[in-house]
C-alpha cells in the first residue's frame, strides 16, 4: 500500500511514541533516529536509524542512511537542546525550511535568544555568558544555569551578595551543551508559559492556552527532579489581569511574527513581575504534563499528538481558540487537581514551606 507523508521523527521516548503511533494508523511512512534498538515504537516504523540526534556533528550522517531521501514531507522534533540544531541542520539537508537558524539557536541558547530579543526590542531577561569562573562578588540577587540545557530545569542556582559557587558553576557549565555558563539578574515574579499554535496549511496562529508553572527554588536551586522545587503547572493562569493578557498577546505575536516560516507547537516562557513581563524561553517542545493531562482536559476533542500530525499532514483542523473560562486544571505533584481554589490553597501553603 502507497504511503499517504513521509516523516522523520526525531527520537521514540514517551513524548515521541504517540506521534510515531498515530502517524502510523494515519498510514504514513515513518521513519524514526533513535538512541535505543529495542523499543515499542519499532513497530510503527517503516524505517529504524540508530544513533542520537543529540550529536548535532553527526546528524548528516544519519540522514544519508535514510533509503529513500526524496520527497520527505516533514520532521518532527519534539526535542529541545542540541536536537533542535540536528534538526535545523536536518531541515537544510532536506530543503525544508520550517526551523530556521535563528529559531534553532534562540531554542539553543539563552544567551542568544536574549541578544536576539534585545535585537529586536522584545522585553526579556538580561543575560551574559560566562566560560570560565571568576572571582567577582556580585552584588544583590544573581542565577546561574546552563546557557543550552541538555536537561531542562536542571542545575539552576541562586546566590546573593557573594562570588559564585564553584561547584555549582561546574554543575551548570557540564549540563550544558555548548559548556557556556548563563548569568543573570534575579527578576521575582510568576513564570507563564504561553503555548500557541501554527497552521502549516493557512499560517493561522491559535494561543492555545497560557499556564502557569510552579518553579521554587529549594535551597537555592531549582531541580527538576525535586519535587518542592518543580512542583506542577495548571491552566488557565491564576491572577492573570486583562491588561497582563493583553501585553502577553502581544508580545507573543511580535516574536512569532519574526519566525515567519514555522507552523507547529510553539512555547515562549514569560516572567510576570507586576506590569512588566520578560521573555526568558522559547521552546519547540510542549511539557508532557501539558500534552497528557492539561490540553485532553481543556480541549476534550482531540489528541495534541492527533493534532500536530493532522497539521503536518495539512488536513483541516476543527476550530480551535484560546479556552479562558471557568474550566480549571492542575497538575501538583503528579496530582490532578480540578479544583481552582482547592489549588490556589495547596499551591500558597506549599510556597510557605519553600
Amino acid at each position: 500500500m502507497k504511503k499517504s507523508f513521509k516523516f522523520i521523527f526525531f527520537g521514540a521516548g514517551p513524548n515521541q511514541y504517540p506521534f510515531i503511533k498515530y502517524s502510523n494508523i494515519k498510514k504514513n511512512y515513518n521513519i524514526v533516529i533513535h538512541n535505543k534498538k529495542d523499543f515499542k515504537a519499532k513497530k510503527y516504523s517503516d524505517e529504524f536509524i540508530y544513533g542520537s540526534v543529540y550529536k548535532k556533528k553527526n546528524i548528516n550522517n544519519l540522514l544519508k542512511k535514510i533509503k529513500k531521501k526524496k520527497n520527505l514531507d516533514d520532521i518532527v522534533c519534539r526535542s529541545s537542546g542540541p536536537s533542535i540544531i540536528s534538526a535545523y541542520k536536518a531541515n537544510k539537508y532536506f530543503g525544508l525550511n520550517r526551523v530556521s537558524k535563528n529559531l534553532a539557536s534562540c531554542v539553543y541558547s539563552k544567551f542568544y535568544l536574549y541578544k536576539f530579543l534585545k535585537k529586536n526590542k522584545i522585553p526579556s531577561i538580561k543575560s551574559n555568558i560566562l566560560k570560565k569562573i571568576n572571582k567577582k562578588n556580585y552584588s544583590g540577587i544573581w542565577i546561574i544555569k546552563p546557557d543550552s540545557p541538555i536537561i531542562g530545569k536542571k542545575f539552576v542556582y541562586k546566590f546573593e551578595n557573594q562570588v559564585i559557587n564553584k561547584k555549582n558553576f561546574f554543575a551548570a557549565k557540564t549540563g550544558s551543551d555548548n559548556r557556556m555558563v548563563n548569568i543573570s539578574q534575579y527578576v521575582p515574579g510568576n513564570d507563564i508559559t504561553a503555548i500557541s499554535f501554527i497552521q502549516k496549511k493557512n499560517k493561522k496562529k491559535i494561543l492555545l492556552s497560557l499556564i502557569n508553572e510552579w518553579n521554587f527554588f529549594h535551597n537555592n536551586k531549582i531541580d527538576l527532579s525535586n519535587p518542592r522545587s518543580v512542583a506542577g503547572i495548571s491552566a488557565p493562569p491564576i491572577k492573570l489581569n486583562k491588561k497582563t493578557l493583553g501585553k502577553i498577546k502581544e508580545i507573543l505575536n511580535r516574536i512569532l511574527k519574526l519566525f515567519p516560516s514555522y507552523y507547529g507547537l510553539f512555547a515562549v516562557s514569560l516572567r510576570v513581575n507586576k506590569n512588566h513581563i520578560y521573555v526568558y524561553e522559547i521552546n519547540l517542545n510542549i511539557d508532557a504534563k501539558y500534552s497528557k493531562v492539561i490540553f485532553p482536559n481543556l480541549y476534550s476533542q482531540k489528541s495534541i499528538y492527533n493534532l500536530e500530525i493532522d497539521n503536518l499532514m495539512e488536513k483541516n483542523l476543527r476550530k480551535l481558540k484560546y479556552i479562558n473560562n471557568n474550566k480549571f486544571v492542575g497538575i501538583l505533584n503528579k496530582i490532578l487537581i480540578k479544583d481552582k481554589v482547592k489549588y490556589l490553597n495547596k499551591i500558597q501553603k506549599y510556597e510557605k514551606k519553600i
